[in-house]
């Protein structure tokens, strides 16, 4: 979600030197599916597998999964997980969604995912963000949809971090 409220931001108020779209696809946002899984289908098993993946800590896992989906919350919510859903949270997964914004994106723009992950062709992104010179992509491996719970979490930090550096020079 963050990924397509940073495109909607900087294409409509220009608030960024440089933009990084994380775990979201600018064209078509779908979430990977284990084989064999009809599409739509949607329980703890494609959760687990679209957004963890097998090296993450089954602890780990039902803790992030505790309280999914949230309309059948309880209140115990893990600590980095939010009870309310913007409305529009829904149109985000839509073909398109956000694509007259990624096109209008004219900073240099970062766009990373995880080997299993909502973005099925990491090599296509670039072709949303048509005004932006300088495009970086960056597959973070042995990683799902969550990232930041990934073992090999680091090298998308490393790789980020080295990236702001240098979009940050050529700003001086």
């Amino acid at each position: 979600m963050g990924g397509c409220v940073t495109i909607v931001v900087q294409s409509r108020h220009r608030s960024f030197d440089a933009v990084a779209i994380l775990g979201y696809n600018a064209h078509h946002t779908r979430l990977p599916l284990p084989e064999g899984t009809a599409p739509g289908a949607l329980d703890a098993g494609v959760i687990r597998y679209g957004w963890h993946w097998a090296d993450v800590p089954a602890a780990v896992i039902d803790e992030d999964l505790r309280g999914y989906p949230v309309a059948s919350c309880d209140g115990a919510l893990a600590p980095w997980r939010s009870a309310r859903v913007p409305a529009f949270a829904s149109s985000l997964l839509d073909p398109g969604y956000v694509a007259s914004d990624a096109a209008a994106i004219d900073v240099p723009v970062f766009v990373a995912a995880g080997e299993r992950d909502v973005v099925p062709d990491l090599r296509v992104e670039p072709t949303a963000y048509r005004r932006a010179g300088d495009i970086t992509l960056f597959e973070q491996p042995r990683s799902a949809h969550m990232h930041n719970f990934a073992s090999t979490r680091a090298l998308l930090w490393e790789r980020l971090a080295s990236w702001y550096a240098s979009c940050a020079a050529r700003l001086r």
